[in-house]
């Protein structure tokens, strides 16, 4: 127990040091610098992404075409992107420019992915420290891989997610599909419409909510705790069923504080409460 507490102080403090950094270039950064690259929906059904220091975005294309931003520093590199039989990839090891002397005229990468109106086949990231945000995706499924970050997903419509962070927090918004979602320190949110698919949400050190706006009907949670009691209704349980469920749609793990709620359409009262 006191092992994982000090595993949490330590992460925090690696955060903030990270961020005090990535902060403080800042200021003394050279002028950024913009490459773009466009492809067509028709020439890339998979993406891969594969940095170790960058500032991962996804946003809705204003065109039919796919746009790859790679905005960086004057002494670094742009991401290297290209398609290759029907798979855009996308890689940025900039190691070598993060060292405890920090030089402070280098500028972190930040990719911006653009993509029109098409349904993926897969969506593969992996982002060693920084931020990784995603808006209107539609995928069969998603991948995504982080050692210190935060991880945003928002109105993603997949088959499957599997999102993981050592550091940072999860959230996740109006999306679809079942989930996969763990955390080794850091919280995990999920507001959805309805709870109809299966989630799976575990942190070691940090609190789990999910919030639906409609009542869940047949549904089957289990929550463990290796710290502090469950509730579910109000009664001391670590499962609760409804209706016909014959198996899990939630299951919530965390060393903290987890709560379910189901919300009426405007949000105005809580309907079932899972806490600890």
């Amino acid at each position: 127990m006191h092992k994982k507490i000090i595993a949490f102080a330590v992460g925090l403090l690696a955060v903030g040091i990270i961020g005090s950094v990535i902060t403080a270039e800042g200021y003394f950064s050279e002028e950024e610098q913009l490459e773009t690259k466009e492809f067509t929906p028709d020439e890339v059904h998979t993406i891969t992404i594969d940095t170790d220091l960058s500032t991962i975005e996804f946003l809705p294309s204003g065109s039919d075409k796919i746009l790859v931003e790679s905005f960086y520093g004057k002494n670094k590199k742009p991401a290297e992107v290209k398609a290759e039989q029907g798979t855009l990839h996308i890689k940025a090891k900039q190691h070598e420019y993060f060292h405890l002397g920090f030089n402070w005229k280098n500028k972190n990468l930040k990719v911006v992915v653009h993509l029109p109106k098409k349904n993926f086949n897969h969506i593969t990231i992996n982002n060693d420290v920084g931020s990784t945000n995603l808006t209107e995706v539609d995928t069969k499924s998603l991948t995504v891989n982080t050692d210190a970050g935060s991880v945003k997903l928002d109105r993603i419509g997949t088959d499957t997610m599997d999102v993981s962070s050592e550091i940072g927090s999860i959230t996740v918004h109006d999306s679809t599909g079942d989930m996969a979602l763990k955390s080794e320190t850091g919280s995990i949110k999920v507001q959805t419409d309805a709870l109809d698919h299966h989630l799976n949400a575990s942190t070691e050190l940090g609190s789990i909510k999910v919030t639906t706006r409609q009542s869940p009907e047949d549904i089957f949670i289990t929550a463990q705790s290796e710290l502090g009691s469950i509730r579910i209704l109000g009664e001391k349980t670590n499962s609760y069923k409804h209706g016909n469920a014959a198996y899990e749609k939630l299951r919530a793990f965390a060393l903290g504080f987890v709560a379910a709620s189901g919300l009426n359409r405007n949000n105005a009262c809580s309907k079932w409460q899972n806490s600890r």
